[in-house]
């Protein structure tokens, strides 16, 4: 477990025009495989993305990865509740797997020299979502089945 802290600040007017201030200080307690890790040696790949459908998916697989592994399952139904959870349209969310595949920033899962149909890996080298060991061999194995293909 890690402690997450955050300030809430809030201006209050009150009817004469007086100017009150309120600070909330709150502290959380948040479990470790709750954070994603974003390596910023190598932001290009997300500064190519030119939409925000594209953005509010990126953000929605990124909270579904899986932890050490920072695999996504990207099927119909998983295609839905990111359509309904950022107002998207289905189509809208197909579009956006492709752009993101298409700029590396989620990479189809192989087994054997071929593409596991809805299982994508969220890009190491830009979010990790797990220790840095498991991110280091993530790392290793993409880049593996990069020389062998």
């Amino acid at each position: 477990m890690s402690n997450h802290y955050f300030q809430e600040s809030e201006r209050i007017i009150t009817n004469d025009g007086e100017q009150l201030s309120l600070t909330i200080k709150t502290r959380k307690r948040v479990q470790k495989d709750k954070f994603v890790m974003m390596y910023l040696e190598d932001l290009s790949g997300v500064l190519k993305l030119n939409t925000k459908g594209d953005y509010k998916v990126l953000l929605a697989l990124v909270s579904r990865a899986g932890y050490n592994t920072n695999e996504v399952r990207i099927q119909k139904d998983v295609k839905i509740e990111i359509a309904e959870e950022t107002n998207l349209a289905y189509n809208s969310v197909n579009r956006a797997v492709v752009s993101l595949t298409q700029k590396n920033l989620i990479i189809r899962k192989v087994f054997q020299g071929k593409a596991i149909r809805g299982i994508y890996t969220l890009n190491p080298k830009y979010f990790f979502k797990g220790s840095d060991i498991e991110r280091h061999n993530v790392l290793q194995t993409i880049f593996e089945y990069e020389i062998i293909k």
